[in-house]
């Protein structure tokens, strides 16, 4: 797999191509220029190759990139951060799949952000209220950031066939847990009843499992980063009410 030093190498030179103007050839990175730095074009001594040219390594990374790589404002950008936590899920997930994986997860998340720079990396002030930052294309896990300017409150619900975990950023979360009273169908709401209320603090993560039925309730403006085992956006999940 592609190391983070070779990926912003390829981001600068896909920059590079898409800023040239000319059909020419790209002047070559001779040995002697950033040597360390764009190491990664050093290629079996060679001092010239144009794009159409790139293959091997260079198109695996091409893959990866597209796969794993946001794009902010037309410009490929994936903080270290960001790549080594999806790394970290990745390995965590496919070495223990079930929830004492996403329990670990969850703890290497609230390692995460109890730095206020990683906080600042994951989920900036610019943050919308569910922005996507990676999907696996193996696993099909997602991380989001979430931002709420304001009080939100948001009815009882699972994650349908998937499950979810909550890591507070900023601000604080009041939580509730219910017991399920009666089965929710595609016609009527299921019936749930509270069992117990809990509050995020920053740096508290909390694993939702299959099943497992909750509400948030944000009384102010509050940051959290969520993984969910798939993009729960394009699933559709029946609704629940208090009992």
């Amino acid at each position: 797999s592609a190391s983070w030093h070779e990926l912003n190498c390829l981001c600068w030179y896909l920059d590079r191509m898409a800023r040239t103007k000319t059909t020419s050839p790209v002047k070559a990175i001779s040995k002697n220029q950033k040597t360390e730095k764009f190491g990664l074009w050093q290629f079996n001594g060679l001092k010239s190759f144009e794009f159409h040219r790139i293959s091997g390594k260079i198109m695996s990374l091409i893959t990866v990139l597209l796969g794993q790589i946001a794009f902010t404002s037309g410009a490929c950008f994936m903080s270290e951060i960001l790549s080594n936590l999806a790394q970290d899920c990745h390995r965590i997930l496919s070495e223990t799949p079930g929830p004492d994986g996403r329990e670990k997860i969850a703890e290497l998340l609230q390692n995460l952000l109890s730095d206020p720079a990683n906080v600042e990396t994951l989920v900036p002030l610019t943050t919308g209220e569910r922005d996507l930052l990676y999907q696996d294309a193996e696993l099909g896990f997602c991380i989001l950031a979430h931002n709420y300017d304001s009080p939100k409150t948001s009815p009882p619900h699972d994650h349908g066939p998937s499950w979810a975990i909550y890591a507070q950023a900023r601000g604080e979360t009041e939580m509730r847990d219910y017991d399920k009273i009666e089965d929710a169908s595609a016609e009527k709401a299921g019936k749930v009843q509270i069992s117990r209320t809990y509050r995020l603090t920053p740096g508290v993560a909390h694993v939702y499992n299959e099943g497992d039925l909750h509400s948030p309730t944000r009384e102010g403006p509050t940051s959290l980063v969520r993984i969910e085992g798939t993009d729960m956006s394009k699933v559709k999940r029946f609704r629940y009410e208090l009992a």
